[in-house]
């Protein structure tokens, strides 16, 4: 079952060695976001970032990877409070909303099936544990300790893989040394009421507690017919965790996790194209057919057990969670360009009723020893995926209604892993790294049709074909790098590792139910980390060339008379770029970072020799631009710290991005073309010398509407028309308000 959706010239591998090469030994340059500085003695330095990337603790710039990250007190900062406001901060990372969920790209790739079926591109790990849906990760982003984005492929280190890159969330931990909490409230345009409260507890000395939790409410950015504004926001979130060490070398961790999103939620996507003709005052202005009602609850509840042994550190990870989402919603005028709802049942309109029922479960056992000159990491991984999934659309021209039931939709990966750093000498490491994965995916399901949608259930469908699927595929894949520290503030990286991910399949039995091959990658990179002047001046680059095969790119199909997300395996694409982070301590009370990047990714085979929705002969896309693949990005963020006599400090901030045009579909007709846009971000903070502080801020002040996801619409009266008419999903407006805190 599926849902509704929403040439440039070649650099090759070594002209981009070169230009890394340049950096290096032309610059004796490269790092991480902004950390803060602080002074040790006499001597004034950027804050020392330790991450978990590699499975042990290490300084990020000695962390042989592509990573950026980011700290709590960071994402404080800069306002961070949900998934998209990462955008600009990392190279080569984008993310955009896709319904209650989001899309994550980086380098180019991205998953846009966000069905049941798909697997996204980017794995999202909160405290170790993979999160299945896109939509689970709405709720996460509270009381954190720091988030680590790396980029590439991932698999010898991680249980579940990814072909793209990982967004390691790190929540903060119940400690024992005292009791302490934090609260926060957040009053912003469109109604927007944000509050956040933490408490930690240490009961003893063996056992700890930590509770937080995180409520966000606004108004909708977008009106409705006939006056229900949609994509609004009214969620609540809640974590609490339980530590207790019993030994010194032994501990126990049990976190519990709950989220809730209610409101309209978002309608189906706005118009664009010739579909936004009809007296649209603006992209978040157009009538749907019908008010909507959103209501997700996501809860789960991970135990983490680390023992350490002779031998190294054994830790186990067990998580299930459950995410019930319930929605229902309308579209604008299909089929005819210029037109509207006028009421619910208006020619081409329709009403939509979903509901997902997930469940998942994951098993990870871990070995790692990070002393010696050998360092290690082995693992084992199970995960378990079961869905129940209804979408119904009423009423459909020629049709009473039209139903996807699929009560039975299940995905299993089995997977062993492991990696090890070998010190040849003090300053030169060898890299070596295999994974082997095991997957299963199936449905049992049908489409149903002629019969009225009664809540969440086909009355008196009947079915119009069955749908089934059964698959299974196995890989190994690898990993080989060096790193080597040129000198006391330089050190060389280099990797080549392979990536994998599942096939699937769409609607129908085989073998006509469109299945779709497992992605392959294979990745070059080159990279340096520098710290200069004094542990002032922190640069990063890293050089990449990816090719992939049967890359998945997904896209709106005709399926039963009516658009669904359908996968086609593109043969070959091909993906090469440069990436560059600074950050500079300019004086005690200046801070600047830079981030810029050049990416070029393309498809070198690409060829339907049936055509598609859109073509009916033959056809070919090689040479077109992968989505959400912009050219050059580039970000600056520069804060002042004003002291002032009463021991406060002011503290005004920009952060200012600059991203260059890009197609977010593989077709790259005009319609799905978002034009280069520039995105700035104002604060202005007063700091109590104690325990609270002030923000002013506003976000987009440009207040641009901004494509995030789109896709041209199959359904059209012409194959033309459909290349210039569809659906997308925009950006959040322009948005501003306070944010008041204080510890205690």
């Amino acid at each position: 079952m599926s849902q509704f959706a929403s040439q440039a010239r070649k650099i090759s591998a070594p002209t981009v060695v070169a230009a890394v090469s340049a950096l290096v030994f032309g610059w004796n340059a490269v790092p991480a976001l902004a950390h803060a500085a602080h002074q040790s003695g006499t001597q004034l330095k950027l804050h020392e970032v330790i991450v978990t990337a590699e499975r042990r603790a290490e300084n990020v710039e000695r962390t042989p990877l592509a990573i950026t990250a980011i700290s709590g007190s960071q994402l404080g900062t800069l306002g961070v409070t949900s998934a998209t406001h990462l955008n600009g901060l990392v190279p080569d990372v984008h993310i955009g909303n896709a319904g209650p969920g989001v899309e994550i790209s980086i380098r180019g790739i991205v998953s846009t099936n966000n069905t049941e079926v798909g697997d996204p591109a980017v794995a999202f790990n909160v405290d170790g544990v993979y999160l299945a849906l896109s939509r689970s990760a709405a709720g996460t982003l509270f009381d954190i300790k720091r988030i680590e984005v790396l980029r590439g492929p991932q698999g010898t280190l991680y249980g579940r893989n990814a072909t793209a890159g990982a967004i390691n969330v790190i929540t903060n931990k119940p400690d024992f040394r005292r009791s302490y909490g934090k609260v926060a409230l957040d009053y912003g345009n469109y109604n927007t009421i944000e509050t956040f409260g933490m408490i930690n507890l240490p009961v003893d000395s063996k056992f700890a507690m930590r509770a937080a939790f995180m409520t966000n409410h606004h108004s909708g950015y977008s009106t409705n017919f006939p006056a229900q504004p949609y994509n609004d926001l009214a969620s609540d979130a809640a974590r609490v965790e339980a530590l207790w060490k019993p030994l010194r070398n032994l501990s126990f961790l049990l976190s519990m996790n709950y989220y809730h999103d209610g409101g309209a939620g978002a309608a189906l996507n706005a118009p664009i194209g010739l579909y936004a003709i009809g007296g649209h005052a603006t992209p978040y202005d157009f009538p749907v057919s019908a008010n909507a009602y959103n209501d997700e609850t996501a809860k789960g509840v991970t135990l983490t057990a680390k023992w350490a042994l002779p031998i190294g550190t054994l830790t186990y990870i067990g998580d299930y969670r459950q995410d019930d989402w319930h929605n229902s919603t309308g579209s604008d005028a299909v089929g005819s360009y210029g037109s509207s709802c006028a009421t619910a049942t208006s020619a081409n309109c329709q009403n939509v009723v979903f509901s997902s029922l997930q469940g998942q479960t994951s098993d990870e056992l871990r070995l790692s020893n990070s002393v010696g000159a050998l360092k290690w990491v082995g693992g084992l991984y199970y995960f378990r995926e079961h869905n129940n999934v209804f979408l119904g659309l009423s009423p459909i021209a020629g049709i009473t209604s039209l139903a996807f039931v699929q009560p039975s939709v299940s995905e299993v990966s089995r997977a062993v892993y492991g990696q090890v750093t070998y010190s040849l000498t003090r300053h030169l490491r060898l890299i070596g790294g295999l994974r082997y994965n095991k997957d299963h995916k199936g449905r049992i399901g049908s489409t149903d049709a002629f019969g009225p949608i009664v809540g969440e259930t086909c009355a008196g469908c009947i079915p119009l074909y069955n749908n089934f699927a059964s698959l299974n595929w196995s890989k190994l894949t690898w990993k080989a790098g060096v790193d080597v520290n040129v000198n006391r503030r330089t050190m060389l990286f280099g990797t080549v590792a392979t990536g994998f991910k599942d096939g699937g399949y769409g609607d129908g039995v085989p073998p006509n139910n469109h299945p779709y091959n497992p992605e392959t990658i294979l990745a070059y990179e080159l990279g340096t980390k520098n710290v200069l002047f004094h542990h002032r001046l922190q640069v990063n680059a890293d050089a990449f060339y990816d090719l992939y095969k049967n890359y998945q790119a997904s896209g709106l199909a005709l399926v039963a008379g009516q658009p669904s997300t359908v996968t086609l395996n593109a043969g070959k694409a091909t993906i090469d770029g440069v990436e560059l982070e600074t950050e500079a301590l300019l004086t005690r009370h200046d801070e600047l970072s830079i981030s810029a990047s050049y990416l070029h990714a393309y498809f070198t085979q690409f060829d339907l020799p049936l055509g598609d929705a859109f073509n009916s002969g033959p056809v070919s896309y090689a040479g077109n631009t992968l989505p959400n693949a912009p050219h050059f990005t580039l970000h600056l963020g520069y804060q002042h710290v004003f002291e002032l006599r009463n021991g406060a400090a002011l503290v005004p901030r920009i952060d200012t991005g600059w991203t260059g045009k890009q197609n977010l579909d593989y077709h790259n007709y005009a319609l799905t073309e978002q034009s280069a846009y520039t995105r700035t971000d104002l604060s202005l903070t007063y700091q109590a010398p104690r325990t609270w502080r002030v923000m002013l801020y506003v976000h987009n002040l440009e207040n641009n509407a901004v494509l995030t996801t789109a896709a041209p619409d199959p359904r059209a009266i012409t194959q033309a028309i459909g290349r210039q008419a569809g659906y997308g999903i925009y950006m959040a407006p322009r948005t501003y308000g306070v944010r008041i805190s204080a510890s205690f």
